[in-house]
């Protein structure tokens, strides 16, 4: 930051996007955004990303089955 005048907020945003990964910065970590476990690139350490992947899975999955539930419940006529 001291040597291109670059925001604390914005060189976060760069460490997020990996945009440094090739600088020496592993000293350099920031907190995970689902349990505040320091890391050094993305939102989230390596257990919240898989925790928040199941999920994902998991809704997808309900919301697939669902659906399905749906299209075979008999379909309501109309009255005229």
């Amino acid at each position: 930051m001291d040597a291109t005048g670059a925001s604390p907020k914005f060189m976060l945003q760069l460490l997020r996007m990996g945009v440094l990964d090739d600088v020496n910065i592993d000293v350099l970590t920031f907190p995970c955004a689902r349990c505040g476990s320091p890391i050094t690139e993305g939102r989230y350490c390596k257990n919240c990303t898989e925790v928040v992947g199941e999920a994902l899975a998991e809704t997808a999955k309900n919301a697939h089955e669902r659906e399905e539930r749906l299209k075979n419940l008999p379909r309501m006529t109309r009255r005229r």
